[in-house]
């Protein structure tokens, strides 16, 4: 009976190896009762055993740990040194290498043998016999080192637990990138795991189950919403593509694609280039043609056109029957969305010129296009519906551009541009100024340039001298001599230079009033 063995033993004590929920041994009980009297376990009878002046001090660190509980900083296999019973039997009583093995020291006998029920699993290891447990409990009570959760680590990890996540959260709030959100869970996994792991060498015992299911809870709602953001993202970007594909250049729908707040209606007052042109003549052409033919001409010439606006870095606002209305400068910012316009007008015209050759080798008319350029504000964006929009510019910019494409008729032109487009040109455009000009609907003159080209030959640019030096006398009102250099480089087939002949003719005979300041006004669009 238990009185009969304890009277009987130098010190009674327990062997229950008590687990937890899912048959692990994580703690230890130091002490355990009986009909209302309590022992110590196998670990507390040996140290007191081998430390009998600290017998007393030994039961209170064990009680004082987790209330007799604690958990333990349990070692591998191999960590305790182990002998054979069988070599202690047969082994002589003077065997110096088994006094060296045990003397001085605390043995702990049990039983090995598989399919033995004194087998215990501990977090490090599988399935190992049940005294490996009691002496790890017997180390940790000599060395005082126990797992405690209310050592000072273990009771602030639900705080630290609890920030981590919230640190988490933050970081990845706005992340779209899977990538980035599964690489912040994996951070926060390996530095909760590297906190309790430096928790439990310290002694404290931390919960590591809670932290792993939140940041494992926020990894998925967050994988979930990251993906269900990109499929929404891929069919915007699908829709904006079918969208602009045939009006925009690539590399700006792809912009526009990265960034769609940019087509939300609405409009922004932006620095642009307005850009039209039209089809000289187009209604007698309509007439003399086909409906077919006419419509497989037109859509030739817009469509080069369209190719040429584009690769310069152009946006199609719309076509206008014959016309084209395009822009620089939107959506996508320019600094030279002036020079842009100016060489995508200019090769506009070389395309045309080569179409024109062609077409008279077919037996078609010659067709002919007038383009008018100007830079200034402009409010740009979509306007419209919400359910029909279309990317688009208005203002008095817009307007002036408009007016100087009619204006090319007045001096045989093909293109005309502004005075602020001319401003923001350089040196890799060729311009002449041809005249000042108060078009019709606007009260103040400006200063109109023909854009030539993108080079000229020397003799052109010596004509274009001849023009400029001819404009100053014109102005000067030394319209005798304007008028003779105007007849010679008309003679050329200098178009603006017989208008000017003609001008400064008349006024040889029918000088302008004392105020005249050189402005031609402008009575038809």
């Amino acid at each position: 009976s238990l009185p009969t063995l304890t009277t009987a033993a130098r010190l009674s004590a327990g062997i229950t190896v008590r687990t937890d929920d899912d048959g692990v041994a994580r703690r230890y009980g130091y002490f355990f009762e009986v009909d209302g009297v309590a022992y110590p376990s196998l670990a507390l009878a040996a140290a007191q055993l081998l430390r009998p002046d600290d017998a007393e001090a030994l039961a209170q660190r064990a009680a004082g740990a987790d209330h007799g509980r604690p958990g333990l900083p349990f070692a591998r296999r191999g960590a305790f040194r182990t002998v054979r019973f069988s070599d202690v039997i047969e082994a002589p009583a003077d065997s110096a290498p088994l006094r060296d093995a045990l003397g001085g020291r605390a043995v702990l006998v049990g039983v090995s043998a598989l399919g033995t029920e004194d087998y215990a699993r501990t977090p490090l290891e599988g399935e190992l016999p049940g005294i490996y447990v009691h002496a790890s409990a017997l180390a940790a009570l000599l060395a005082d080192r126990f797992v405690e959760s209310e050592r000072a680590l273990g009771r602030w990890s639900g705080l630290v637990g609890v920030a981590l996540l919230l640190a988490i959260a933050a970081l990845g709030w706005r992340r779209e990138s899977a990538g980035v959100v599964v690489g912040l869970a994996v951070g926060g996994v390996l530095t909760w795991l590297a906190f309790s792991a430096y928790a439990f060498r310290t002694g404290a015992w931390v919960n590591v189950l809670p932290v792993l299911l939140g940041v494992g809870l926020w990894l998925g709602v967050r994988l979930v919403f990251v993906y269900r953001r990109a499929a929404d993202s891929r069919r915007q970007a699908r829709a904006i593509r079918r969208a602009f594909q045939h009006y925009l250049a690539p590399a700006v729908v792809e912009a526009l694609v990265q960034d769609p707040d940019r087509l939300r209606l609405g409009g922004e007052r932006r620095e642009i280039t307005a850009f039209f042109s039209d089809v000289k003549g187009f209604t007698a052409l309509a007439e003399n043609m086909e409906p077919a033919e006419l419509v497989e001409v037109l859509n030739e010439i817009l469509g080069t056109m369209t190719e040429i606006i584009l690769d310069c870095g152009g946006i199609i606002d719309k076509y206008i029957g014959d016309a084209i209305v395009a822009m620089f400068g939107a959506p996508l910012d320019q600094p030279d969305h002036a020079e842009r316009a100016c060489r995508a007008a200019a090769r506009c015209q070389d395309a045309l010129a080569e179409m024109r050759a062609r077409f008279v080798a077919q037996g078609r008319p010659e067709v002919h296009v007038r383009i008018g350029l100007n830079s200034g504000p402009a409010l740009v964006g979509n306007m419209g519906s919400e359910r029909r929009f279309e990317y688009t510019m208005l203002g008095d910019t817009v307007n002036l551009a408009a007016r100087l494409e009619g204006t090319n008729a007045q001096y045989g032109t093909r293109i005309l541009c502004g005075e602020a487009t001319a401003a923001r040109v350089g040196a890799g455009v060729v311009l002449r100024e041809v005249d000042r000009v108060q078009v019709k609907g606007r009260s103040r003159a400006v200063q109109v340039y023909e854009v030539v080209g993108e080079r000229a030959e020397p003799v052109v640019v010596a004509r274009l001298g001849r023009f400029a030096a001819a404009l100053e006398r014109y102005r000067a009102g030394a319209f005798a001599e304007a008028r003779a250099a105007f007849e010679a480089l008309s003679a050329e087939g200098d178009a603006p230079s017989a208008i000017f002949a003609e001008r400064a003719a008349a006024y040889e005979q029918a000088p302008p009033p004392g105020d005249w300041a050189g402005v031609f006004v402008m009575t038809t669009k």
